[in-house]
């Protein structure tokens, strides 16, 4: 009966069982024990309060019907001691109840929504760092080699020359090789000191109106040695396609060519056709320099990624190709500092990198 409470226990004497209890009534004994105290809380007009018996709800206070189409906020759910474990105490807000239950729940949404987009954001940063860290240490490690094979190789040859264990006919070739593994060697150093340049914003570019004509000439004085000595041909633009100026930074465009017909050799050195073409085209108020290869060209997946620092097309174990990965991220850095843009796109065969410069201040 629902308005009864039943109180009992069974108990053995003289060998016999017997059932001790009493009943109460059951609304008075809440009334008294249960209502009072929780009206004369500062918690009665904010909160419900729920008391059940294996499942069965006894009271509801205040007493007013539950809404079915809300849902109450859970505050506290605990079940009374023993021995009577079966009656649990339940503590809700009714949604809507109070000015303030609306904005607790958003309050609480919005932190939860934040607490997971700042998790999603540390391990996206710390997956960064780990790629970072590894590719720093790809890097101290290419860099060294790459700073030993043309020492070695100076060093040997020196040696030899010193000694004078080669014959007069191979003097020359051995000669040649030293210089060439020298160039090598400066234009490695040269792209680590002006990437630490970029990265602590100590280089500044030094802007200045230029005959395109006159960079040509200098460019041709620099490249023709690096690329006979490779075995290439180089192609350059007519000269009536050389007129007009460009605003730039000269030293930084010669680095940025440099770099990029660097690129283009060790790329295409297995080329059936040894040729690095460069070409000149006017566009409106700008001018766009292209330096194309023969070799297999740069798969379209590639692209963009070719341009990120330490990054390299070709698995660390079976690359066959030199470099460190900073040669592209360098140029593209550079282009970036004199205000100028450098795309790469395909031809048939090889590849064609394009330098956009600004021809008016």
């Amino acid at each position: 009966n629902d308005d009864v409470l039943l109180f009992y226990r069974r108990v053995w004497r003289d060998k016999l069982r017997y059932i001790q209890g009493f009943m109460i009534q059951s609304k008075p004994y809440l009334d008294k024990y249960i209502e009072g105290p929780f009206k004369s809380s500062a918690l009665f007009d904010q909160i419900r309060l729920v008391v059940a018996w294996r499942g069965s709800i006894l009271c509801s206070f205040p007493s007013t019907p539950l809404d079915s189409q809300k849902q109450d906020i859970l505050l506290y759910r605990s079940h009374f001691s023993s021995p009577f474990e079966a009656a649990e105490c339940v503590m809700s807000i009714p949604e809507n109840s109070i000015p303030g239950s609306k904005l607790l729940s958003m309050s609480i949404s919005f932190f939860i929504v934040l607490l997971l987009v700042g998790m999603i954001v540390i391990d996206r940063l710390i997956s960064k760092q780990m790629a970072l860290t590894q590719q720093q240490s790809d890097f101290v490690a290419s860099v060294t080699h790459e700073l030993r094979t043309p020492l070695t190789s100076i060093r040997m040859y020196g040696e030899m020359l010193k000694e004078g264990w080669v014959a007069e006919d191979k003097k020359n070739q051995y000669y040649d090789f030293i210089h060439s593994e020298s160039e090598r060697l400066s234009r490695l150093i040269a792209n680590i000191l002006v990437l630490a340049g970029l990265s602590n914003r100590s280089h500044e570019p030094s802007f200045e109106e230029h005959k395109l004509s006159s960079l040509i000439d200098m460019l041709e004085s620099k490249i023709t040695a690096q690329i006979t000595n490779a075995g290439f041909d180089l192609e350059l633009p007519d000269s009536e396609k050389c007129s007009g100026t460009v605003y730039t930074d000269s030293d930084i465009f010669m680095q940025i060519i440099i770099n990029l017909i660097d690129n283009a050799l060790k790329f295409s050195k297995n080329a059936t056709q040894k040729k690095i073409s460069i070409g000149v085209k006017h566009i409106d108020s700008a001018l766009s320099i292209s330096i194309r290869d023969f070799g297999p060209g740069i798969p379209k997946d590639k692209e963009k990624k070719i341009f990120a620092l330490f990054y390299r097309g070709e698995n660390e174990l079976t690359r066959t190709t030199q470099g460190t990965g900073i040669g592209l991220a360098l140029v593209k850095q550079l282009s970036e500092s004199i205000q100028a843009k450098v795309e790469v796109s395909q031809a048939s065969p090889g590849a064609i990198f394009h330098l956009t410069l600004p021809t008016e201040a």
